[in-house]
């Protein structure tokens, strides 16, 4: 807010909103308290059956570890999520309540935020890098066989979390919550409070992390999936012409390829909301959360994450229908909880 001596104080124009209330007010009841919650809580359930197979198959090559890893990011994700979308829910039921919070929901939520967008950006790297791995290896077999392997793996995923984490510190050590006393209710409460160079960092966050780094990964990824679904189709018309039949290894193979390409798609398209939103973000300046068309901004915001959580729940999906060993494993779980429970009763 501007300041005059002569005329005082210049109030800021209203926003304008090009999103009525009353669609608003619905569509954000229903994506907040309906599609949210049970994205969430199917992406932890299907993300803890996938740490579980994955183990249970064993981590002694590079596709297990991969996807075991994805899951594993996936899941931290959707966990500070949950806790995200808990608080989310409290500040709406109790707008104009006077709640006596010690710490208000609102002051987690947008803190642990950037703790979710962390894993977030974690899982879509470990994709491209699975995406990657698999193109290198059907593209180029020769020079890349043998390449990636259990210990070079690691190794990779480690520096790719790492350097998702040191990309985020501007904005993790620009925030802190702080104990302040409140005076007129003699208590101590906690709040947010943000740096002086807080612009700066969510200005280098866009330009670095929400365009540079998610554009060349998608890029990579299209990349990937064009020369994949060229390779495998390919290898299926010259098993056709020649009459030949797959052997157990290049079914294995294809099977997996297969797999790599589902799973690369649905980021793809699930993530193609939050592309775009992030790049009209830089293109509109009043597409924000603070003055502008704040209602539209908070509602696509809510979609493009709750696509991220189906996104992180639909791998299940995948790898149950192309990989012949989970599929094995699932269904023996699933034959044991139902047939004991049968048994006992």
């Amino acid at each position: 807010m501007e300041t005059n001596s002569s005329l005082g104080p210049r109030s800021s124009p209203a926003p304008i909103e090009l999103l009525p209330h009353d669609v608003f007010i619905i569509f954000g009841q229903i994506l907040l308290y309906g599609v949210r919650p049970t994205a969430i809580v199917l992406g932890l359930f299907s993300n803890v059956l996938n740490i579980l197979v994955f183990y249970k198959m064993g981590l002694k090559d590079s596709v297990n570890i991969s996807f075991f890893a994805l899951s594993l990011s996936d899941g931290a994700y959707l966990t500070l999520s949950s806790v995200s979308a808990v608080c989310d829910i409290l500040v709406l039921a109790n707008l104009g309540r006077q709640v006596m919070w010690v710490i208000q929901p609102s002051v987690i939520l947008f803190f642990i935020y950037w703790y979710a967008v962390i894993f977030y950006d974690t899982s879509m790297l470990i994709t491209v890098f699975i995406a990657l791995v698999r193109c290198c290896c059907v593209a180029i077999p020769l020079k890349f066989k043998g390449v990636f392997t259990r210990s070079r793996t690691v190794v990779c995923i480690v520096v790719i979390t790492v350097s998702t984490v040191l990309t985020r510190i501007p904005t993790l050590i620009t925030q802190e919550i702080v104990a302040q006393y409140d005076v007129i209710n003699n208590r101590t409460v906690y709040s947010l409070r943000y740096t002086a160079d807080r612009p700066q960092a969510i200005e280098l966050n866009d330009i670095m992390n929400r365009t540079a780094i998610w554009w060349i990964a998608i890029t990579t990824m299209f990349v990937c999936v064009v020369v994949l679904a060229t390779k495998l189709r390919a290898s299926s018309e010259f098993r056709k012409s020649h009459d030949r039949g797959a052997t157990s290894q290049a079914s294995r193979d294809d099977r997996v390829v297969k797999m790599v390409i589902l799973v690369t798609v649905l980021f793809l398209v699930l993530s193609l909301p939050f592309m775009l939103y992030s790049a009209v973000r830089q293109l509109v300046p009043k597409f924000n959360e603070v003055k502008g068309y704040t209602k539209l901004f908070s509602l696509i915001t809510t979609i493009s994450w709750a696509l991220a959580y189906l996104n992180a729940a639909l791998n299940a999906v995948v790898y149950y229908n192309t990989n012949s060993r989970y599929k094995a494993i699932v269904d023996a779980g699933v034959r044991a909880v139902f047939c004991g429970q049968a048994g006992k009763e």
